[in-house]
């Protein structure tokens, strides 16, 4: 793909580890502020994996901010899903499987936000901007209530040029599957600034 037409942001892929958030309480990651990032014509994808849907392992595992309209991917009872923080939901799904990487991406393009698992489109769409302000949360609910319990890999933050396709969106956002092999660490999250307690 041409580096002109979509350009990798932000949270860049960088080692093979991957971070682990089970059975650390009350914690999140803050990261670089995304701000600057456009409202539209971007994208955001990132693997995730948690060993049980209870109500001690659901919540946001990545939003674009901290205030109410930031876009997250997350886990609620209905399985994996996506929104825009207390404001609306953009996508979910009803299905979760357990101690298995799903891949979740929400790519917002011409005005229009669609979330993908595994490269699917699931069903609706969101057309409201987005709120980008804060910085990025890994694991968090900006609320102090909830925290994703699991891991998370590979995390990537996109923009590109209107009338892109899917597929070359899909392919810049997604990399190999990491696998359960890896070592327990901060991988390609390293752009984090600091983890709160």
């Amino acid at each position: 793909m041409d580096a002109s037409v979509l350009t990798a942001g932000v949270f860049a892929p960088g080692s093979s580890a991957y971070l682990s958030t089970a059975s650390v309480d009350d914690s999140g990651w803050y990261g670089v502020s995304f701000d600057s990032l456009p409202t539209d014509n971007f994208a955001f994808g990132i693997y995730f994996r948690s060993f049980e849907n209870t109500l001690n392992t659901r919540g946001y595992a990545f939003l674009s901010g901290g205030v109410n309209g930031s876009f997250g991917v997350g886990l609620e009872a209905t399985g994996w899903n996506a929104g825009a923080f207390n404001v609306a939901t953009i996508g979910t799904n009803g299905t979760f499987t357990a101690n298995a990487w799903t891949h979740l991406a929400v790519i917002r393009s011409v005005g229009t936000a669609t979330f993908y698992i595994n490269g699917l489109a699931q069903a609706g769409t969101y057309l409201v901007d987005p709120v980008q302000a804060g910085g990025g949360h890994l694991s968090v609910d900006p609320g102090g209530v909830r925290w994703f319990d699991g891991d998370i890999d590979e995390a990537r933050v996109v923009t590109f040029t209107a009338g892109e396709s899917t597929s070359n969106i899909l392919n810049a956002l997604q990399v190999p599957e990491p696998t359960s092999a890896l070592l327990v660490g901060l991988g390609g999250l390293g752009l984090l600034l600091r983890r709160r307690r």
